[in-house]
């Protein structure tokens, strides 16, 4: 069908699509009158707010993501009340932290955000993806952290963003072949996700498979040259495996990135040694 509508409220619209979906697969709703797309908010300015917010935080730089915050707190002055808004602050301050804002700081902030989401909606899987993180990344609670992404995947099995992280978290309770699947899935349903291949890549570098390591990490370098995180990671695989050269080309790329990629130096250093 072709769809030629006004979009003064998007919601309406994807509700009437679903029912259209429905119908044409000949299924019976037990209830006509509940809408088959919930709304996330009732505030279509709250929720454009919230998408360019997510706009921004797809950037994945540190400006990027303090713009994303911005946008999502302002989402939350247009309506108290939304969930996802709470997520998204969550998602910015788990990224942030570690590389832009202290661990100590960011990771508190994030969970906190999070469990605020999950008050106002027990079901948001965005919101337990971040509470899985803090405990996996920054708490070391990671069997706890496990269940909590393991209910995310479970709620939106088709999640790239909950499949990568629950590929992280997996291998820090003994699961490492099911995490390698997970982010493999995760790229299924993403094959451009920078962060499953950095991921995915980490886990080929820490188990000594280079060639599958250099692969990954490749793909991800050509997609998203300037990400710090994937600079880091593939700069500790090159010292691994001794190519001088090429680690200080990407030393010098890290540095123009972020002067305060430490970690690289380090790296390098080590590599000399």
């Amino acid at each position: 069908e072709t769809y030629d509508r006004q979009l003064e409220d998007v919601f309406a619209v994807q509700d009437e699509i679903s029912r259209s979906i429905v119908d044409a697969l000949k299924l019976k709703l037990v209830n006509e009158a509940v809408a088959v797309v919930a709304p996330p908010t009732k505030n279509l300015e709250a929720y454009t707010t919230y998408l360019k917010g997510r706009f921004h935080f797809h950037k994945f730089t540190e400006a990027g993501l303090r713009k994303a915050l911005d946008l999502f707190q302002n989402a939350l002055l247009q309506d108290p009340g939304f969930a996802r808004a709470y997520a998204g602050i969550a998602d910015a301050w788990s990224d942030l932290a570690d590389d832009w804002v202290s661990p100590d700081d960011a990771y508190p902030r994030a969970k906190a955000a999070a469990e605020r989401a999950l008050q106002r909606d027990p079901g948001l899987s965005d919101a337990m993806i971040s509470i899985g993180k803090v405990l996996c990344w920054h708490e070391w609670k990671f069997d706890e952290g496990v269940r909590q992404v393991e209910r995310a995947v479970a709620l939106s099995p088709n999640d790239a963003e909950a499949r990568w992280v629950l590929g992280t978290a997996l291998p820090l309770v003994g699961r490492l072949q099911e995490g390698i699947a997970s982010i493999r899935r995760a790229l299924e349903l993403d094959p451009d996700n920078v962060d499953a291949l950095t991921a995915l890549g980490a886990v080929y570098r820490d188990t000594g498979r280079w060639e599958q390591a250099a692969e990954t990490l490749e793909r991800a370098m050509a997609l998203d040259p300037d990400s710090s995180q994937l600079l880091e990671d593939y700069g500790e695989f090159l010292a691994r495996t001794g190519r001088l050269e090429k680690l200080l080309e990407v030393t010098s790329r890290g540095y123009a990135v972020d002067p305060f990629l430490a970690p690289l130096v380090e790296v390098y250093t080590v590599a000399l040694i």
